[in-house]
């Protein structure tokens, strides 16, 4: 009895140990968030280099939520998710569980919210408060969470109800590194919300359709789209790095890209992303693209798992990919 009651003793200390090694702040923000009936917040994000792009968001417990993002609008009833993709005008549904309501608040910058849904969000293998700072006028609590080499976030907190008011995203993406700045025009914290915005009301013209088929055969062209239909889907993501000037990148696509045997392949394992490098050479710096074509092949989270440069033949393409469709 003394050696279990010993072990469970220790157990509580360290535990509260660790616990005392994240800020107050950090802690607090977390509380805030998960204590909060409702949140509702507009704000903006802006990659250093990049446009300054519009999000809003209106969550409420339990797994309720309304989403927009400069290229989707996701909806959720408690019961039913409902995806709908601006540009290509369709939509599709998934049950609305914790995973998939998770998913969507993993890509920059929605993880900022992360903690309303998530208790487990906000926790960093090391964080510390950098005091209170000065932003767009405001005198905002400052900590930094250091959630692993290739992200560090941080959160900037109003003093009176602890969530964040702007937010500082500092990622490695390849062999790159890239800033996202958020800052939140509007953030209401157990506000009443109309229960209308839990509807998913289908915009003219638009058409249903199912992830599977969505991500079967079809070439993204946005990377924190690529990411988000790789994380839902449990696929890698196959990307081509290409130019319309590149004679091999022309060769790669007729001779494997566009054949039947390619897209099995990919209907099985990959999410496709094609950059083109002129029109998205933020994306090309941070992967460090000096050769077209380039192929990757990469995690959910945008990391690099496989890279070949150039374009020999069909066989050396398959040498590549294969071992790495996962």
């Amino acid at each position: 009895m003394r050696k279990s009651f010993g072990f469970l003793a220790l157990v509580g200390l360290a535990a509260i140990a660790a616990a005392r090694l994240a800020p107050a702040g950090l802690v607090d923000f977390s509380k805030a968030l998960q204590s909060a009936p409702t949140l509702k917040a507009d704000y903006t994000a802006q990659t250093i280099g990049g446009a300054s792009q519009r999000y809003s968001v209106q969550l409420k417990k339990p797994n309720l939520l309304r989403v927009e993002t400069p290229t989707q609008v996701l909806v959720s009833d408690g019961k039913e998710l409902t995806t709908f993709e601006k540009a290509e005008g369709y939509y599709y549904k998934q049950p609305a569980t914790a995973a998939a309501i998770g998913e969507i608040f993993g890509p920059e910058p929605l993880n900022v919210w992360a903690g309303f849904f998530n208790p487990k969000a906000l926790s960093a293998p090391s964080s510390k408060s950098l005091g209170t700072k000065s932003r767009g006028g405001q005198s905002l609590e400052a900590v930094q969470a250091n959630y692993d080499a290739n992200r560090v976030v941080t959160y900037f907190l109003d003093a009176n109800d602890k969530v964040a008011r702007q937010a500082q995203i500092d990622l490695t993406v390849g062999s790159g590194k890239q800033t996202v700045v958020v800052n939140a025009k509007d953030v209401q914290v157990g506000a009443p919300l109309d229960a209308d915005a839990f509807a998913f009301k289908v915009p003219q013209n638009a058409r249903e359709t199912t992830l599977d088929e969505i991500s079967a055969d079809r070439w993204f062209t946005d990377l924190d789209e690529a990411k988000a239909a790789a994380a839902k889907s449990g696929k890698r993501i196959f990307v081509d790095f290409m130019a319309t000037w590149c004679g091999p990148c022309k060769m790669l696509d007729a001779q494997v890209l566009q054949t039947d045997r390619f897209k099995a392949i990919a209907k099985k394992s990959f999410v496709l992303l094609r950059i083109d490098v002129d029109l998205q050479k933020s994306v090309a710096s941070a992967y460090g693209i000096d050769a077209m074509p380039t192929q990757m092949v990469l995690d959910k989270n945008g990391q690099v798992i496989a890279k070949t440069v150039g374009y020999g033949s069909p066989d050396s393409f398959y040498a590549f990919l294969m071992p790495n469709a996962g």
